[in-house]
């Protein structure tokens, strides 16, 4: 498992206080492997909070990967309907 890896299991996870957890998860959504940028988003999506909304719409509408922008897609539909 990789550096990258290890830190996304650990922010997953939720050994991390939220707050840093959630901040680090956003720094994921720059990662180079889409793989990444979509776990990030689907962790996101998770928390179901409403203050992640406007970075997924970010997400949604300019990652240059489709399977991003749909992971983001349900991620807010899934924020909005709790």
């Amino acid at each position: 498992m990789g550096v990258k890896s290890s830190k996304l299991k650990l922010m997953v996870e939720g050994e991390l206080e939220p707050k840093r957890r959630r901040k680090g998860m956003f720094m994921l959504l720059d990662d180079d492997e889409a793989a990444i940028r979509r776990r990030a988003v689907d962790a996101l999506g998770q928390t179901g909070q409403k203050k992640v909304a406007k970075r997924l719409v970010s997400v949604m509408r300019s990652d240059r990967d489709v399977d991003v922008r749909a992971a983001a897609a349900r991620a807010l539909a899934g924020t909005y309907v709790r």
